[in-house]
């Protein structure tokens, strides 16, 4: 036995056997005399095993039928196939599953729902958290185990069937409508197809409600509330305090005050707040506008709009511009005095103006979360 000392881990690895070559030499002619041998052995194990995974398989898709009578049989034998699949470490193969337990027939089946009837991969692929993800479609997943268990009562007072809604018949069909939403956080609507008798309401689908407004969407909005309301803030004390301080002043000082008051601004707290405020009100507008949600629509662009347009529009468009202009101007000078009563009327105008818009936009906003 050949060792070495790993100085990384700290401890002794094993590296091989050492063996004289005649040695080898016979070990490999063993090999190969009785190769074809274990060949055979090894085909028959092969089809020994096939033929157990079909039997095996074949009762778990019964198994399903019996527990899930609404299940169509092809469903079943596919949920069977894929959760009995030798080595894949699936709740078939486990303890429980190969001895046809209740719960592991009932995991399968509700894995395959999940899969294949909800926007699950979809939530996981946007960056959805696994467990939350999980919590967004479980209604929709307890509502499809119930309609295929036979339980009409149970299946119309899940969560997102609607209230009143007539009994339904047995499933036999799965979800549909998977769309990827990665900014979705509004209640995207999935319908579950069921044929069978006539007479259903909505052509055949019976709708189910998933509360996405939970994702990074609503944190997005969040967001926006703390934004345009901090601004709104900023923009409300100047209105009621600070220019008519200002006002009261000499021009000479005013003009000084407004100026210092102006390079300051210029500051990255502020600029990170003001226009951040504005970058994130575009993107809640675009993603808004692309995915369209069936609520919540017009808050949203609204307050968008409201700060885009009132705040960040104003800002850019009227106080700018004097501000640009009383800086070319000295404190003290005729030009200077002349030019302060109609920059503090001018100016505290339009921040009213804006003051108004991004509270209002806040407001739109809070709407939207409510």
């Amino acid at each position: 036995m050949v060792v070495r000392f790993n100085r990384r881990k700290g401890r002794y690895e094993r590296q091989g056997v050492l063996v004289e070559e005649a040695g080898l030499a016979r070990a490999e002619q063993r090999c190969l005399a009785d190769a074809e041998a274990r060949r055979r052995r090894r085909a028959r194990d092969a089809r020994r095993r096939e033929r157990e995974d079909a039997r095996f398989a074949e009762a778990f898709a019964a198994e399903i039928r019996r527990l899930f009578p609404g299940c169509p049989p092809e469903r079943a034998r596919d949920i069977a196939g894929h959760a009995s699949v030798r080595g894949s470490g699936r709740v078939g193969r486990s303890a429980a599953g190969r001895a046809l337990s209740e719960g592991a027939v009932t995991s399968a089946v509700a894995a395959s729902v999940r899969h294949l009837d909800t926007p699950y991969d979809e939530l996981l692929m946007s960056g959805v958290p696994r467990h939350e993800a999980r919590r967004r479609i479980g209604a929709a997943v307890e509502g499809a185990l119930r309609v295929w268990r036979g339980g009409r009562e149970g299946a119309e007072g899940e969560r997102g069937l609607g209230e009143g809604a007539a009994p339904s018949p047995p499933m036999d069909a799965h979800v549909c409508d998977r769309v990827a939403r990665p900014w979705a956080p509004y209640s995207h609507r999935v319908f579950l197809v069921v044929t069978g008798e006539a007479g259903q309401d909505r052509g055949g689908k019976r709708e189910l409600t998933l509360d996405m407004m939970d994702g990074p969407y609503f944190v997005l909005v969040v967001i926006g509330v703390v934004g345009t309301g901090l601004v709104a803030g900023v923009f409300c004390a100047f209105s009621t305090f600070v220019m008519p301080g200002l006002a009261s002043l000499p021009p000479a000082q005013g003009v000084a005050a407004m100026r210092a008051i102006n390079r300051a601004a210029l500051m990255p707290a502020f600029l990170l707040l003001f226009l951040g405020s504005a970058v994130l009100c575009a993107v809640i507008a675009v993603v808004t506008f692309v995915l369209w949600p069936d609520r919540v629509t017009v808050e949203l662009l609204l307050g968008s709009a409201l700060y885009l347009f009132g705040s960040f529009g104003v800002t850019m468009m009227a106080n700018v511009p004097r501000n640009e202009a009383l800086a070319k101007l000295e404190p003290g000078t005729q030009e200077a005095s002349a030019y302060w009563p109609a920059y503090v009327r001018e100016w505290s105008a339009w921040n009213h103006v804006r003051t108004v818009a991004s509270a209002a936009a806040m407001v739109s906003y809070s709407l939207a979360l409510s």
